[in-house]
């Protein structure tokens, strides 16, 4: 019993989108090497967590997906008060898709709070496996039991999140099923049971 898979996407050339924005609404003056050089980061980071692993071997393979996702997903934070996302001619136009781990059918959306809540689905999943892996290793002791535990609580916290935010946010059809309130509780119990497991074990 454990949350669904990680979440994927179709690759996308966010940056001359980006750039094109900017040009467009501030003038061609507006984009500096040091803007370059962030969009362009900031699309390679996206599509490198666009098609994410299956199954994670180790603790450093789940660490390096955990901190580039996290990276882009501070990314959006910063871009998203900035500039205007929707379908509109002015705005800046990107469809955004992301698949339902549920069902396997894609959503898509103009929104960029479809994009936050999608990936940050992923960073909540992406803690739950981390703890997962550590206890899973051959040689645990106590000290990575209580790692696992504080990776279930910070990936409980993000599902609950998700749960009370994302219906609010982003249209009702344009909502993945994973990302429905009913479905991040159910991932937040699984966190919550595992956690208990864990302390249960380091009490023995």
């Amino acid at each position: 019993m454990k949350p669904t898979k990680l979440k994927t996407s179709k690759e996308m050339d966010l940056n001359s989108i980006f750039i094109d924005y900017v040009s467009k609404n501030y003038g061609q003056h507006s984009i500096t090497e040091k803007l370059k050089y962030y969009f362009s980061e900031l699309s390679q980071n996206r599509n490198v967590l666009s098609h994410p692993k299956d199954e994670f071997n180790s603790i450093r393979d789940l660490t390096t997906t955990l901190n580039i996702t996290t990276k882009y997903f501070n990314q959006i934070i910063a871009i998203k008060s900035k500039m205007v996302f929707d379908s509109k001619p002015q705005s800046c136009q990107i469809q955004f898709s992301w698949t339902d781990t549920i069902t396997g059918k894609t959503f898509v959306s103009y929104n960029i709070d479809f994009e936050y809540y999608n990936i940050l689905f992923n960073i909540a999943s992406l803690y739950f496996y981390l703890g997962y892996q550590k206890i899973s290793s051959t040689n645990v002791d106590k000290n990575l039991r209580k790692e696992a535990i504080k990776d279930y609580k910070y990936s409980l916290n993000l599902f609950n999140i998700i749960k009370d935010e994302a219906y609010k946010k982003i249209d009702r059809l344009e909502l993945p099923y994973d990302l429905y309130p009913a479905y991040c509780e159910y991932c937040a119990t699984i966190c919550i049971i595992y956690g208990q497991i864990e302390i249960v074990k380091i009490a023995e």
